[in-house]
């Protein structure tokens, strides 16, 4: 029997997802591993970005020598260890995309469409770190200059979804 009303859908979706995994306290724990992921990613793409495009009035650290190293590698590693929070973040959240209606008000309607940047900025920056790690550019753009600009959109978005909640 299949459901004829939105509703009808809507329980039979609801239904599906029986695991106690699909809690607000799960959820909000996987987003603050996954907060401060990208809040770490951010800080060392920025000071990577600083170092290879210098603000004339922001001096650069160049001591220790290594410490670009470091950050890179502290970058290279938080953003792979952000792929599994990611996907366990998505899953645990997905019955609240079934949700019907799917905004009771204007402004549950606005933060429905603001995850659109940080869900699809969060995908996007770590498939496509994880690909220039691989070496392999599958996309007609430069990968900097677009990893540069989405996080800075992934993370705005990031501080209005949290602002928001």
């Amino acid at each position: 029997m299949t459901p004829s009303r939105p509703g009808d859908v809507a329980a039979a979706v609801e239904a599906r997802f029986t695991s106690r995994l699909h809690e607000p306290r799960t959820a909000a724990v996987l987003g603050a591993a996954l907060g401060v992921s990208f809040g770490l990613c951010f800080v060392t793409g920025l000071y990577s970005h600083v170092l290879q495009h210098p603000i004339s009035w922001l001096p650069v650290p160049t001591r220790p020598a290594g410490l670009y190293r470091i950050t890179q590698g502290v970058h290279v590693l938080t953003g792979i260890a952000s792929i599994p929070i990611l996907l366990a973040k998505l899953w645990v959240v997905s019955p609240k995309l079934w949700a019907w209606p799917p905004a009771r008000s204007v402004v549950e309607a606005l933060e429905r469409l603001m995850l659109l940047p940080l869900v699809g900025g969060g995908l996007f920056l770590v498939v496509s770190g994880v690909a220039n790690v691989a070496r392999w550019y599958p996309y007609p753009f430069y990968f900097t200059v677009a990893h540069y600009q989405v996080a800075w959109v992934t993370i705005g978005a990031m501080v209005v979804h949290l602002g928001v909640k």
